[in-house]
């Protein structure tokens, strides 16, 4: 009887696997055996720590930040009020004057941008034409009524008003137009503004056609593409 009274005063563990509670041999699942027992971790058993950040370090960190957005700001106001400084200034000594000869660099970025203005407001259209040889014969009679005191009569001769419009009218009679023709049919009915082109608006698809062929030197009654 007296190992029966002694067997209540033992702590209350259940085996269970993978905890021990004194014994090494007795596994125990008990309330203080879950407290003593070492947690596993996610990363190889070991403890994992999160880094603080006093509050000095973030407020360091923030004024760091706004001082690197106002530099940009600042470097960025240089920037444009450098640009246009340089713009005017630029205005200021071009010769403005009808005698004046475009610079090469006015001739290609005018170029490119009326390239890329009339690729953007009007699309590709094809040709109403089908006939190449009569639309031809057709767009030189229209040639010599119409453009040749500009751009050209006989060919390798300048135009008697080629040096009288700033910038100068391409001669056609010397140097073909490079197309698209589509976009020297816009050009023919609806003219370039600033510049001495005007709009042909009387005139009908087909014979815009035919005159653009015309001063392309093409046969091909769908022009260059």
């Amino acid at each position: 009887m007296l190992w029966r009274s002694h067997e209540r005063y033992r702590p209350f563990c259940r085996p269970r696997s993978g905890l021990t509670c004194g014994n090494p041999k007795r596994q125990t699942t008990s309330p203080k055996c879950l407290r003593n027992s070492p947690q596993p971790t996610a990363v190889g058993h070991k403890q994992l720590t999160v880094p603080t950040i006093s509050r000095q370090t973030a407020q360091a960190a923030i004024r760091t930040m706004i001082r690197g957005q106002h530099l940009g700001l600042t470097l960025f106001r240089v920037i444009a009020a450098t640009t246009v400084l340089l713009i005017v200034v630029g205005l200021l000594t071009v010769d403005v004057s009808g005698d004046a000869e475009p610079s090469s660099a006015e001739r290609w970025l005018t170029s490119v941008l009326l390239d890329a203005k009339i690729r953007s407001y009007r699309p590709k259209k094809l040709s109403p034409l089908t006939q190449a040889d009569e639309d031809l014969e057709r767009g030189g009679e229209l040639y010599q009524q119409q453009c040749g005191f500009c751009h050209g009569v006989a060919r390798g001769r300048m135009a008697p008003f080629a040096k009288s419009f700033s910038p100068r009218p391409p001669q056609f009679v010397i140097k073909p137009a490079q197309g698209p023709t589509w976009r020297d049919v816009y050009v023919i009915q609806h003219g370039v503004r600033w510049t001495g082109m005007p709009a042909f608006r009387s005139l009908s698809e087909a014979d815009a056609w035919r005159l653009a062929l015309y001063v392309e030197g093409e046969s091909n009654p769908n022009g260059k593409q």
